[in-house]
């Protein structure tokens, strides 16, 4: 992803450790390059493949990709269902789908 990145001095990460639990069900990285957002990254739990904000990624007239189920990209990001069963040494495990979602954020070129 470095390549997409806007250009910039100052790098901060402003993440999530990557665990879920049963009051947990999300995690998210923020890179904020020369204090603006540049990069968001996260996943979500999820019960089910409804992917109710779907809509709010039809206005970015994306693509089907063969990645999970449901995968969708375009030109400033991409998402995607991953069907999850849980390690036989996992805690409790909140859900049947890990959705993955990137978006890059004031990228100069798509």
């Amino acid at each position: 992803m470095q390549p997409l990145l806007p250009v910039g001095d100052n790098l901060r990460e402003d993440s999530d450790p990557f665990r879920f639990s049963e009051r947990k069900w999300f995690v998210s990285c923020l890179l904020y390059i020369d204090g603006n957002d540049g990069f968001h990254a996260w996943a979500k739990m999820e019960d089910d493949e409804t992917f109710a904000e779907r809509e709010l990624y039809e206005t970015a007239d994306p693509d089907p990709i063969p990645l999970g189920r449901k995968g969708l990209v375009w030109n400033t990001g991409a998402t995607t269902h991953i069907a999850c069963r849980p390690t036989d040494s996992a805690d409790l495990f909140p859900g049947k789908y890990l959705r993955l979602s990137v978006e890059l954020r004031g990228t100069k070129s798509p």
